[in-house]
């Protein structure tokens, strides 16, 4: 019997000759694509039921729904290190339920979607990456509702919708030869193109174009400026746009779910339907995520992962200290700014504890005969500057970090103490670096 768990889909890949590693030979025919599409259909209807009741038994774990785009794993990946779980859409049902009469081109896009897969699987065999398909969340129409139609229209999301597009414009000759422009626009929902030419003439043909070919950047005001027109008639796609976020958020909502996103946009369109989430879960699970970011700035989340299984109990305690630090600041109607500063003025006084701890630990070192070794470059995060932006939220690079675990671990005192301060973890890390 094929597991429930997320991994098995690509259990179910390889027993239908489908390679996980790119470059290697592909042994799927048309009836193979057939019968894989069945079998995986039907293992992802149960193990979506599995999911669901999964969800409903742990509800205080840390965990959020990642909405599904082109920067969707490498994100998941990014914030390993501080969730429990995070729940993502299945990229090989959304295929598999949409195969067209080209079943070559659907082969060569589940062998990709299946590799693509592959470069996760530690995190799916870790239970950390939870994929979902349509029996649990069907996906979301192109059909904007009122709401979507509403806010697409706001100043605000507006201008950061106009900020998070890219825009391309091309010139190339059409059928007749003329010049014509081509232009595009691209959101996490997909592209839009079109033509518009210089002198309109019946049955001529616009400039040829590749599918999922780029254009030269410009930005939206170029594009308003050149293609007035164009600009109004894309209004209806932006809406559809917010229409994926709001099905996003309605989806964490329904799963009980915190939901994360990496747009400003999204956050905005967030702000204003306060309905369709859950503010507790998305303050103690989102909202703490984003105050430490800055303070784990340049260290890879790989070593941050290591930290947290070699340090698990040091890590939940910063966790539960940090979420409550947000939630505190939260229920006092605190704006992110506040959030972040009452944050910094916890933090940073306990981090320079550390270091005089741990700074006078290593002196104590020495004068017992340890090695001077141990003392280089020990204490620097004192007094490190932390205001302004991410970047200057981080403070000076640690380079003693083996002298300073080795103290610890020849001091059981300095190890209980620092053990103790709920923000060692993060001191721990910030050292690494």
């Amino acid at each position: 019997m094929t597991s429930h768990t997320s991994t098995a889909a690509l259990e179910l890949a390889e027993q239908a000759g489908i390679p996980l590693s790119a470059g290697s030979p592909s042994h799927l025919d048309n009836a193979g694509l057939l019968r894989f599409r069945d079998a995986y259909l039907r293992w992802s209807a149960d193990r979506d039921q599995a999911l669901l009741s999964h969800l409903h038994s742990t509800p205080s774990r840390f965990r959020v729904y990642l909405p599904y785009t082109p920067r969707v794993f490498g994100l998941a990946s990014q914030v390993a290190w501080y969730l429990d779980e995070i729940v993502v859409r299945d990229p090989i049902v959304s295929v598999l339920v949409t195969l067209s009469e080209d079943l070559g081109a659907a082969k060569e896009q589940v062998r990709k979607r299946v590799q693509f897969l592959a470069q996760f699987r530690p995190y799916l065999e870790a239970g950390y990456m939870l994929l979902h398909g349509t029996d649990l969340l069907p996906p979301p129409s192109d059909q904007p509702n009122e709401d979507a139609i509403a806010l697409s229209r706001n100043a605000e999301v507006l201008r950061l919708l106009h900020d998070t597009a890219q825009f391309g414009i091309v010139s190339r000759p059409d059928s007749r030869g003329e010049p014509s422009l081509l232009c595009q626009v691209e959101l996490d929902h997909g592209f839009l193109v079109g033509f518009v030419f210089d002198h309109p003439v019946a049955g001529v043909e616009g400039p040829p174009f590749q599918v999922g070919e780029r254009f030269p950047a410009v930005t939206y005001e170029e594009f308003a400026a050149r293609l007035p027109d164009f600009a109004k008639q894309m209004e209806p796609f932006l809406a559809i746009e917010v229409h994926h976020t709001l099905w996003s958020l309605q989806a964490g909502y329904s799963l009980g779910t915190a939901v994360l996103y990496d747009r400003r946009v999204d956050a905005a369109i967030a702000s204003r339907l306060t309905n369709s989430i859950h503010p507790g879960r998305q303050l103690s699970t989102v909202g703490a995520l984003a105050v430490t970011l800055p303070y784990v700035q340049g260290i890879p989340p790989d070593r941050l992962v290591e930290l947290r299984e070699s340090l698990p109990e040091a890590f939940l305690s910063f966790r539960a200290v940090l979420s409550e630090i947000v939630r505190a600041a939260a229920s006092a109607d605190a704006d992110s700014e506040e959030v972040q500063r009452r944050a910094e003025s916890t933090i940073r006084p306990e981090l320079n504890k550390l270091d005089s701890e741990i700074a006078a630990e290593i002196r104590k070192a020495r004068i017992k005969g340890w090695g001077s070794a141990l003392v280089a470059g020990a204490g620097i995060l004192a007094g490190g500057a932390v205001a302004g932006t991410a970047a200057g939220l981080v403070a000076g690079v640690v380079t003693g970090t083996i002298g300073v675990v080795n103290v610890l671990a020849e001091s059981a005192g300095a190890k209980r103490r620092a053990l103790g301060n709920p923000f060692y973890f993060l001191w721990r890390a910030r050292s690494s670096r």
